[in-house]
């Protein structure tokens, strides 16, 4: 039996209007992501525009400028692995609602960031020198 295609037409305006009203719930989301036990911090919203960098003023050492540059890095990076989270969890939710695709509906940050977080809190971590914390707001541990 043939699927009709009105009906998949229709599924599809579906889709594209979950997608798009996504895309806006990112976009006035709020992501902290800190370093160095908080000497730096970072915000962005969910579509990873980053609109504040702060650096406690003992994290600067004129002497060795490639540690603040590797918190900073740090920051950053944790902050785009948690917009991704959001985004991810955002996009199963929109798709399970829909009856979902093959693949899509498994655990919060199961996918291509590099492993689920079992208690679907915030995945903190990166590279070895980061001490991660904070979070999405809405919820999450160390949002503003």
């Amino acid at each position: 039996m043939q699927p009709d295609i009105n009906q998949l037409f229709q599924q599809m305006q579906r889709m594209q209007k979950e997608v798009i009203k996504l895309q806006e719930d990112l976009k006035n989301s709020e992501v902290e992501a800190s370093s160095g036990g908080g000497a730096v911090v970072v915000k962005c919203n969910g579509a990873m525009e980053f609109h504040k960098i702060k650096i406690n003023m003992e994290a600067v050492d004129s002497d060795d400028i490639g540690i603040l540059e590797d918190l900073i890095l740090v920051a950053v990076n944790e902050a785009i692995v948690k917009c991704q989270m959001l985004a991810q969890q955002g996009m199963g939710k929109s798709l399970g609602m829909m009856g979902g695709a093959p693949g899509t509906g498994g655990p919060p940050g199961g996918g291509a960031s590099g492993g689920g977080n079992p208690s679907g809190g915030p995945q903190t971590g990166g590279p070895p020198r980061g001490e991660g914390s904070g979070g999405a707001s809405g919820g999450a541990p160390g949002g503003t």
